[in-house]
């Protein structure tokens, strides 16, 4: 799990909104598909630590 803290711990984003192909993607400062991808993160630990 130290790998998931080194990736995900900034204390702070510089970067709050990107768009793309004219959609929003970062909307105040979180990725759209963020939830998704933290928690298969999780998974994919949970099955190398296994």
């Amino acid at each position: 799990m130290l790998l998931n803290r080194w990736i995900f711990a900034c204390s702070s984003n510089p970067i709050t909104a990107v768009m793309t192909g004219g959609r929003w993607v970062i909307e105040d400062g979180h990725h759209h598909k963020e939830e998704s991808v933290s928690q298969a993160f999780i998974q994919v630990m949970k099955d190398l630590a296994a």
